[in-house]
């Protein structure tokens, strides 16, 4: 299985729930990323998002 399919397939076992468009986002942004919220979650959780961030 080529690393790209691999890697979305990853991300989508680890987003249950996500739309498969967003996965792609999120894969194409950060791959790496563990979790995904929105901006007054991670507040809420004393994280903070970068100026200039866009939502999915």
């Amino acid at each position: 299985m080529p690393k790209a399919a691999s890697t979305r397939l990853h991300l989508a076992n680890r987003f249950v729930g996500v739309k498969q468009s967003n996965v792609l986002e999120i894969a194409r942004q950060m791959p790496t990323a563990t979790h995904v919220a929105g901006f007054w979650t991670w507040k809420n959780l004393g994280r903070s998002v970068k100026a200039g961030q866009v939502q999915l």
